[in-house]
C-alpha cells in the first residue's frame, strides 16, 4: 500500500491539477495484509483520487477504454500492455512510464505514443512539457 501512496504522492506533485483516476483488478484488496488492506479500502473511499475496482473485467481493458475516450488523459504505469487484447486498444494512448526502486517513485521524462502494431514504425516518446504546450 506505502507504494501506491508513494506513486499517488508522485503524480500530485508532478500533475498538481491533475484529476487522477486509479484503475484497479477488484483482486486487489485481497493482496494485501490486514493493515493495508484497511488503508487501501478507506483509501478507496476518497474522492480524489478517484478508485475504480473493475469488477468482472481486468482493469487494463477498463483503463485502456476509459484513455481512449478521454483524450487529454495520460496513463501511468509499469505495464506495457502487450496481450493480444490490448494491442488495438493501446493505439495512441499515451503512456508514463513508473518505476519504483530504492523506496523511490521515478516519473520518465517522456511520453511514449503506441503506434498500430500493424505499421512497421516505433513507438514515439514525446517529452512530458510538450503535451502542454498550447
Amino acid at each position: 500500500m506505502s507504494h501506491l501512496q508513494d506513486v499517488l504522492d508522485a503524480l500530485g506533485r508532478r500533475f498538481e491539477h491533475a484529476d487522477i483516476q486509479v484503475f484497479c483488478d477488484a483482486n486487489l484488496r485481497y493482496k494485501f495484509d490486514k493493515e493495508d488492506k484497511n488503508q487501501f479500502l478507506a483509501r478507496v473511499k476518497c474522492p480524489n483520487p478517484s478508485f475504480h475496482e473493475t469488477h468482472g473485467k481486468a482493469a487494463d481493458e477498463v483503463l485502456l477504454k476509459y484513455a481512449r475516450r478521454n483524450p487529454n488523459s495520460i496513463v501511468v504505469s509499469n505495464d506495457r500492455f502487450r496481450d493480444d487484447d490490448q494491442l488495438q486498444q493501446r493505439v495512441g494512448v499515451p503512456l508514463l512510464k513508473v518505476e519504483l526502486a530504492n523506496s523511490r517513485v521515478y516519473l520518465k521524462p517522456a511520453v511514449d505514443f503506441f503506434g498500430d502494431p500493424n505499421q512497421p514504425f516505433k513507438n514515439s516518446r514525446t517529452p512530458l512539457r510538450k503535451l502542454f504546450e498550447s
